[in-house]
């Protein structure tokens, strides 16, 4: 079992670093690449590391102007909150409220 769980964490980071390498355009393969490694670090049990990759493809949806994929994003990147990590938090909440401020109402940021 525990074989399983590395293999998801090599493939996730894989994922994530061919994802973060492409970081200076949002292309779809940096998309697949980043939404990739999201459940292979939530099968291995990396909360903190399946938060950094949904947080990263928030950023990317919101570079693109996918809003709702954005908050989608970043909403589960609220994982972070559970792993204590407060710089991840920060990160996580600066992509939440600049989504909801771009979307609408300015007022579900505050509720974040």
């Amino acid at each position: 079992m525990q074989g399983l769980f590395l293999s998801h964490i090599l493939i996730a980071e894989t994922y994530l670093e061919d994802g973060l390498r492409r970081s200076s355009e949002v292309t779809s393969s940096r998309l697949f690449a980043l939404d990739g490694s999201c459940p292979l670090y939530e099968k291995a049990g990396k909360l903190h590391e399946q938060s950094e990759a949904l947080t990263y493809l928030a950023q990317a949806y919101q570079a693109i102007g996918q809003y709702k994929q954005a908050l989608k994003a970043s909403n589960g990147a609220a994982l972070a909150k559970k792993s204590g990590d407060r710089t991840q938090i920060a990160s996580v909440l600066g992509s939440l409220g600049s989504a909801y401020v771009a979307t609408g109402p300015v007022d579900a940021a505050y509720g974040i």
